[in-house]
């Protein structure tokens, strides 16, 4: 188990796109792509999931990227399911309970200590969505990417592998992991939840963990925060609730927080620069702009948001 007596931040081995890219495939790990920090800036890269890349389309990737990370993105032709522990405070016990379920893997990736991610093999008759337990884990199997290899954006410091890594570990040698299996481990996280106290679930079982879902502490504090929006009666009261409401957002929450809250702006009236001026000091300026990311997710934030209010316009007025 990795622990901070263990780890000397360095161990194994990362290298950006063109390093790999080649290793990466011949082992069949084939839905690879590069990216920029930690986003794949490519339209249509989600796309990757569904379709391998042949053995020429790395080649000319190794070509032209010499300076990007590399993602594996995940899909129905992805063979490879990744547990991304995201919680720095409890990432040793969030790695007990994954080993415990599915078993210990050759394969674990540290990007920005201690967090880390523990990569498997899906089983034949596989069948587990993409699931996001934040701020603790992601399990990612049917959509979305994760970085591997390169630079992580935010120590500067490369991506490594605790011993093996995918260029040198064939994804057959991988352990397998069926659906049972992972379903164990959400009920198993679940019952850690409890007893840690972190979340409150009404009791444990098949209509505890439906509960959960619904009734998360996520969903709670978005309702909140929708009802405390509802009682401002002043546009000054309204301007102080969403900062209010921004000031909250943190790594696991702060996208969702930015997304109703800009949809709130919307429908009271808000113009687009007053929205990006609140928006530019309490999220963009807060979190970081690389390649205008941020920039980008609140313009469609509000084109969404404005879209949505115009449908809902034109069924009332028909």
């Amino acid at each position: 188990m990795l622990t901070n007596r263990n780890y000397s931040g360095f161990s194994g081995n990362s290298c950006l796109f063109h390093h790999r890219a080649i290793q990466y495939w011949d082992n069949n790990y084939r839905t690879i792509m590069p990216a920029d920090g930690k986003a794949i800036y490519l339209k249509g890269w989600p796309l990757r999931g569904e379709m391998p890349a042949s053995r020429e389309e790395v080649e000319q990737g190794v070509a032209y990227y010499q300076r990007h990370n590399l993602a594996l993105v995940y899909g129905p032709a992805c063979p490879v399911v990744t547990i991304d522990i995201d919680s720095k405070e409890h990432a040793v016990d969030l790695e007990t309970l994954t080993v415990e379920a599915l078993g210990a893997t050759p394969l674990v990736s540290i990007g920005n200590y201690p967090k880390r991610k523990l990569l498997y093999r899906k089983a034949p008759g596989f069948n587990y969505p993409t699931k996001r337990f934040q701020p603790w884990m992601e399990v990612f199997s049917s959509k979305g990417q994760t970085i591997l290899e390169g630079i992580h954006p935010s120590t500067s410091k490369p991506y490594t592998w605790v011993s093996q890594s995918p260029a040198d570990t064939p994804v057959s040698e991988l352990p397998q992991v069926t659906t049972r299996q992972l379903n164990i481990l959400e009920e198993a996280f679940y019952g850690w939840l409890r007893e840690k106290n972190i979340v409150e679930v009404e009791k444990p079982g098949v209509n505890g963990l439906r509960n959960f879902h619904h009734t998360s502490w996520k969903s709670d504090e978005l309702t909140a925060m929708r009802a405390e929006r509802s009682f401002c009666n002043t546009p000054q009261e309204f301007r102080a609730c969403v900062i209010r409401h921004l000031k909250k957002m943190r790594p696991g929450t702060r996208h969702q927080i930015m997304t109703v809250t800009v949809n709130a702006m919307v429908n009271r009236g808000w113009g687009d620069e007053h929205i990006m001026s609140v928006l530019g000091k309490y999220y963009i300026q807060k979190f970081g702009d690389d390649r205008s990311l941020r920039t980008n997710k609140v313009v469609k934030a509000i084109t969404s948001a404005r879209r949505r209010r115009g449908l809902r316009c034109q069924t009332q007025c028909s």
